[in-house]
């Protein structure tokens, strides 16, 4: 979306599924294959002309990058970049800072994404009134995987088939306009009881098995 400071750039927009997005992806996709030539994304953000402060830099843009990333790799991208480098809102590591550099909490939205590398991508639904509320799964040679990415601010309940997980992590945040304070981390309690997975309000879970 964009430009930054353009109405309508809100928190709730970068939350939304995009339906042009998703078709216009497609028409590349379809491109690709008809060409026999792999298709990667060279550059893209949340929201164009360097983020829109209290939207780029927040929970939401780290839900919103792992979300992005991996509906990219589903549709058969080679990959994506991320426009990135000094200090715009939108960048996943900011520099040029008293601090020097800063992760931003994009960068745990990414950070998330790592496990799916070398993984390949299986076929999965997701029966739910909300279209903010998504689902990845893949396998590895010695492992499965799940990431269940919430966008909305009630919590998320889903019933798998497995009965627990054995490695768990966690993003998370104070608030989804919460700029800092933002966490990925391994968890040893196991949100995956008894077949059903709950998902606090805007938050996501991996899990491995």
């Amino acid at each position: 979306m964009g430009p930054a400071g353009a109405p309508g750039i809100t928190l709730d927009k970068l939350l939304a599924p995009d339906p042009k997005l998703e078709r216009d992806l497609k028409i590349a996709m379809d491109a690709a294959h008809e060409a026999g030539l792999p298709y990667r994304m060279s550059e893209g953000n949340s929201c164009w002309n360097g983020g829109q402060p209290g939207v780029s830099d927040t929970l939401a843009s780290a839900l919103w990058v792992a979300d992005m990333m991996l509906d990219f790799a589903s549709l058969g991208c080679a990959g994506v970049n991320l426009h990135g480098g000094g200090n715009g809102f939108y960048t996943p590591i900011a520099g040029g800072l008293a601090a020097g550099f800063v992760r931003r909490p994009e960068y745990y939205g990414i950070e998330l994404t790592k496990p799916f590398l070398g993984a390949t991508l299986m076929r999965c639904s997701l029966a739910c009134a909300s279209d903010r509320v998504r689902v990845y799964a893949a396998r590895k040679t010695d492992a499965r995987l799940l990431l269940a990415i919430n966008k909305t601010p009630q919590l998320a309940a889903m019933r798998f088939s497995m009965a627990r997980a054995h490695r768990e992590w966690r993003l998370t945040g104070s608030s989804i306009d919460s700029s800092e304070g933002v966490v990925l981390a391994e968890h040893s309690a196991n949100s995956l009881q008894n077949g059903m997975l709950r998902v606090p309000a805007y938050s996501a879970i991996l899990i491995e098995w």
